[in-house]
């Protein structure tokens, strides 16, 4: 191995190799969607989209299926069980092993491994080489690892009974930290729950105690004032120092979370400067997930405030604080749900809002309330912060496990072992038998039946769209779905036509009006 910057030095009984060596690396396809006979046959196929938040490492089936007559007519390959599949855009980086024959879309590169590989180790390896993939991808607007740098990629490989000893300590090890992690989980769940349990005692003890029955609507209290949908074609900024707009994304219950927080132009604010909020208001979500609420950071005072929330501000006679804890509250909670709208896209509507009952005691026992609720919720975050610590740490662990597992530093070497580079021999052998095996197998393949296809060219589908596009979603649409490079040419072409947006990560397109 040539590549100094990813290779370390290993055992005698081991060998440095590459992907491309140790198995035969194919890439996938998707048949017409314009043809109905192509889907919904008994053969799995799977995209990216199938394992996002998947955690097991084998999987049977995506969300579609396929039928022969739809691989014949397409890219897509059956895979044979025991297949590595590895996501190779939108995003590098997801793994599993087929648990029987598969097919995949053209976001995989697989490695279809012969009877002398074993899948188990591999795929563990790839479990800890996504960034390792990441830069052997390319791409202007969206990264994308070919099937030629998939081959090259750094392999070390031992004998295989020493990767059979690896993949049994790192299964070991994983599970103890399953375990491990499955009760920080828990403990996070019943740490949220105590939070309702705290908020509920504080209003029944405290408010019973005190005999309050002075009860006010939200109307009565203070004002009701909905957000703001941004005017069309507005532009997100990551300048912190232009705008903030709020959205419900953002929201957590008494706070806001500013981690993500976008921002817009001052030429969008004036359009949108009566519905700002500040830190004296309470804010409530009213789409999307509904009732979080809470107040915003001095720091965001003048916010802008989505349309998707709204603002109880003025208020009278009652304490901000002592309100948000309320409607987060049981009490709060339960008026709330009843006052949402029942439908596809359920929303609590203003006047709905307005009508919630408070509890408004003196102003001196509201703050009181607020003290102890505080002081037990500092010892809840006290708790949760130590949870999300050690949960922080099981992810740390993970990954030195699997650094000591591929620096052949986490199981002995036994002098017994058959030595890779015997291993790696035979794997080539069985290759070569294979790629003789597909031939023939592609000499009776049936003949591809041909079907007029109406997809357009990047140009005419920015024509026809009424706002930016993702990159990725013309590139489906297009002609050039099942061809990146033909993408990306037709692309290069009209670079000086085609406006790029940036939100975040995500790129988004548009014709030059």
């Amino acid at each position: 191995m040539e590549n100094k910057e990813t290779t370390y030095n290993l055992p005698d009984s081991w060998i440095w190799t590459t992907l491309g060596e140790i198995g035969i690396v194919t890439s996938g396809g998707t048949p017409s969607s314009r043809q109905p006979d192509f889907w919904g046959g008994d053969i799995a196929w799977i995209t990216p989209a199938d394992l996002s938040n998947y955690k097991n490492k084998y999987i049977e089936q995506g969300q579609r299926s396929i039928t022969k007559v739809g691989l014949d007519n397409s890219s897509a390959k059956l895979l044979p069980k025991g297949t590595v599949l590895f996501s190779s855009r939108a995003p590098i980086g997801y793994t599993v092993i087929a648990k029987n024959e598969i097919a995949t879309n053209q976001g995989f590169k697989n490695l279809i491994l012969t009877k002398s590989g074993y899948p188990d180790y591999i795929y563990y390896f790839l479990l800890a080489s996504k960034q390792l993939a990441e830069s052997y991808a390319s791409g202007t607007t969206f990264l994308e690892l070919s099937a030629t740098k998939f081959s090259q990629i750094p392999f070390p490989l031992p004998p295989l009974e020493e990767q059979y000893r690896i993949v049994d300590k790192i299964e070991e090890l994983f599970s103890e930290l399953d375990k491990s992690q499955e009760n920080l989980l828990n403990a996070q769940k019943q740490l949220e729950i105590y939070r309702q349990v705290v908020l509920k005692d504080a209003f029944k003890n405290y408010l019973k105690k005190n005999n309050v029955e002075n009860i006010k609507t939200i109307s009565e209290i203070g004002e009701v004032k909905g957000g703001k949908r941004l005017p069309k074609g507005h532009n997100y900024s990551d300048i912190a120092t232009d705008f903030p707009y709020l959205r419900v994304t953002d929201f957590q219950n008494f706070s806001i979370n500013q981690f993500q927080l976008k921002y817009i132009l001052e030429s969008t604010q004036k359009e949108i400067t009566n519905y700002t909020i500040s830190s004296e208001d309470v804010y409530i979500s009213i789409a999307g997930t509904i009732g979080l609420s809470g107040i915003i950071p001095k720091q965001l005072n003048n916010s802008n405030l989505t349309e998707n929330a709204a603002k109880i501000c003025n208020l009278k006679g009652i304490n901000n604080k002592f309100l948000s804890y309320f409607l987060n509250s049981d009490f709060g909670q339960k008026q709330i749900n009843g006052r949402t709208r029942a439908t596809s896209q359920p929303k609590l509507a203003l006047y709905h809002i307005r009508t919630i009952k408070i509890p408004v005691p003196k102003l001196n026992i509201q703050l009181e309330i607020n003290n102890q609720i505080e002081y037990r919720f500092t010892l809840i975050e006290n708790i949760e912060k130590s949870v999300i610590e050690n949960l922080k740490r099981i992810e740390i662990f993970r990954q030195v496990i699997l650094q000591k597992a591929f620096t052949s530093n986490l199981v002995p070497q036994h002098d017994s072992d058959e030595p890779a580079s015997v291993l790696l021999g035979r794997i080539q052998k069985e290759k070569a038998v294979y790629a003789i095996q597909q031939k023939e197998i592609a000499k009776n393949k049936p003949q591809k039946l041909f079907y007029m296809e109406s997809n357009k060219t990047i140009k005419e589908i920015l024509e026809e769209a009424t706002e930016p596009m993702e990159a990725k979603d013309i590139w489906q649409r297009s002609i050039h779905k099942d061809d990146i490079e033909k993408f990306y040419e037709e692309i290069k072409q009209l670079s000086a036509k085609i406006e790029e947006i940036r939100e975040g990560k995500i790129s988004k397109l548009s014709l030059k009006r």
